[in-house]
């Protein structure tokens, strides 16, 4: 029977993305469909975090799941269906308390909401609260750079040992505003032909940037 069940697994994909502990939980659910239990919100929410590759995003959903458990004591065993329009206007008052600023208590909603999202796509729950639930965020006040103030810093003297910090501020700039980790990530080979070219850690898209003289004289 677990042949078979294996078999269904590999012929429907499911291990393509599925670490053993994952593996093996699918062929026992494969061949005990009647002992499953439905999955939590709170299990699935563990999950999702843990699909995350990137620490610094990991570390984002775990700061989410720390304010859920100091919000509600039944953290450990909350169910979709728990998560309604009402404990979103409760968690998002409550979230005032330590986080005053709007947009920092939206990260928490949006967190919760991708948690919604992937469990929708993954046919773990029906159940989606924010259809009726809107996450406003607040405009901040533009902090640009004037072109005088560009010009300035552009052309300051800089002590030696700072010549690379100021180097590489240059380049992010010069290089459409390049992230400091895809910058630092760079290779000779991402650069040909007088262009860069790199997928963006984050993201994975891909970009292709023209350098000009100035970022090249800097490379």
């Amino acid at each position: 029977e677990w042949r078979q069940a294996l078999l269904f697994i590999l012929n429907t994909g499911q291990q393509k993305t599925a670490t053993a502990i994952e593996l093996r939980d699918l062929i026992v659910r494969t061949l005990h469909p009647e002992e499953q239990k439905p999955v939590t919100f709170s299990e699935w929410y563990k999950h999702f975090q843990d699909t995350h590759t990137n620490a610094r995003t990991r570390d984002i959903y775990k700061a989410t799941w720390v304010q859920i458990s100091r919000y509600d004591q039944n953290a450990a065993h909350l169910d979709f269906s728990d998560i309604s329009k009402a404990w979103l206007d409760g968690f998002f008052r409550w979230c005032s308390s330590t986080s005053p600023s709007i947009n920092a208590r939206n990260i928490h909603l949006r967190n919760i909401r991708a948690v919604f999202n992937d469990a929708l796509d993954n046919e773990v729950t029906t159940l989606y609260p924010f259809r009726r639930y809107r996450i406003t965020p607040v405009a901040t006040p533009k902090r640009n750079l004037s072109s005088e103030e560009l010009r300035k810093i552009f052309t300051a003297d800089v002590e030696p040992w700072r010549q690379r910090y100021f180097d590489a501020f240059r380049l992010c700039f010069l290089l459409i505003g390049i992230n400091i980790v895809d910058l630092c990530n760079l290779t000779a080979s991402s650069y040909c032909n007088g262009r860069i070219q790199f997928n963006r850690r984050k993201t994975h898209r891909l970009y292709n940037i023209k350098v000009e003289p100035e970022a090249a004289e800097i490379i």
